[in-house]
């Protein structure tokens, strides 16, 4: 299950179902330290009745949170790897790495220190934010993961399951991916199943 729930996250952040994400409005002037940038010193000030946007699709896509290889479908990245004496990233991703490759992988340092300087601030992502996150979150989160994993082990248990004759590859299919409110596609996109 494991490897489910990183496919499942990585598709989640990937291909977040609301990709706008969500909108809030500051009840008393504030201060925002970025999230984009969480290695910048900087600080935004928020006036009081400022509607603020957090673009999910955005922010589960940025380097600065996610590394170089941001746009990259990388399910390891959600994989706990055992943790060694004086390892400071999987220590302080409590066993999980976001920018080691494949589980067992030895972190070295990139040139600039990108890795280090983000790992250490304030602000990084544990978890996709396909739900987003706070107190605000989606309540009924913990079900559609539970959903998900259900219907991902029956389905492709049962089924062997490509894409309908016609439909291109998965790479068309995706360049036609259409975010509104929504994840969406343009046309349909058909898939057959076929009894294993």
């Amino acid at each position: 299950m494991t490897f489910l729930n990183a496919v499942i996250k990585e598709t989640l952040r990937i291909h977040s179902p609301a990709s706008l994400g969500t909108i809030r409005v500051a009840y008393k002037a504030t201060k925002l330290h970025p999230l984009l940038h969480p290695c910048c010193t900087l600080c935004y000030d928020v006036p009081a009745g400022t509607w603020l946007c957090f673009p999910f699709a955005a922010i589960d896509r940025s380097p600065a949170v996610y590394g170089p290889d941001a746009d990259t479908f990388r399910p390891s990245r959600w994989i706990p790897r055992p943790s060694k004496a004086g390892d400071t990233i999987a220590a302080s991703w409590g066993g999980t790495s976001a920018f080691n490759g494949d589980v067992g992988d030895t972190y070295d340092s990139d040139s600039d220190g990108f890795a280090d300087k983000l790992l250490k601030a304030p602000g990084r992502l544990k978890e996709p934010i396909a739900f987003g996150m706070g107190p605000r979150d989606c309540a009924g989160q913990a079900l559609a993961r539970l959903e998900m994993q259900v219907v991902i082990v029956e389905l492709f248990s049962r089924f062997h399951v490509t894409l309908a004759p016609g439909m291109g590859t998965p790479d068309e299919i995706f360049s036609r991916q259409i975010s509104h409110g929504t994840l969406t596609f343009d046309g349909e996109v058909m898939m057959r199943m076929e009894a294993r």
